[in-house]
């Protein structure tokens, strides 16, 4: 009787000091997984690039604050969460990085589909303003209006346009300084 009294006390001290020995690292990993996850869904819903610069302008506010929910969920002192060895805060660390890797890579593969066909369609008019500006030909008001236009719409979201499409946007710009004889350098 006084083994199996001593087995049933070792049972229950051993679901009292695991209920009372805090969070674990998969319980803080799967909110960070829920978190990044629903970004990546919300964020590949979008289909114009109005609702993707305010969507990319909010998300910074809103990782902020789920990062503070999150460390006052699962208390963090100087930046390590309590409870957890230097090596086990390295892991969780390095884990919430790969899922914000994972999630700036949809983002950026986002604004890449959302903005290419601003960047075509400028680099398109860039091209044949430039064509005629080397064949000697006249560069008319309503191409010029349609350049300016084209111009402006990108302009408007230049902060989600992806570096490769950038890349595009400053050569064509390049062309234009040529085509106008204007000095793009400030």
């Amino acid at each position: 009787m006084k083994k199996l009294t001593l087995i049933i006390a070792a049972v229950v001290m051993g679901f009292a000091f695991t209920s009372c020995s805090g969070p674990s690292k998969d319980a803080i990993l799967n909110e960070v997984s829920a978190f990044f996850t629903k970004a990546q869904t919300d964020i590949q819903a979008i289909d114009n690039a109005d609702a993707l610069v305010e969507f990319v302008k909010s998300f910074g506010d809103k990782k902020d604050e789920f990062m503070k929910t999150l460390s006052e969920k699962f208390e963090v002192k100087d930046d390590q969460f309590v409870g957890f060895s230097a090596e086990e805060n390295a892991e969780i660390m390095g884990k919430i990085n790969d899922m914000a890797t994972e999630y700036n890579k949809v983002e950026y593969a986002k604004c890449g589909e959302i903005m290419k066909p601003y960047i075509d369609k400028f680099d398109g008019i860039v091209n044949g303003l430039y064509e005629k500006f080397q064949g000697g030909e006249e560069i008319t008001e309503d191409m010029t209006n349609e350049l300016k236009g084209a111009y402006e719409e990108i302009t408007k979201y230049a902060d989600i346009i992806p570096e490769e499409l950038a890349n595009v946007f400053y050569a064509d710009d390049a062309k234009i300084a040529e085509i106008f004889n204007t000095d793009t350098e400030e």
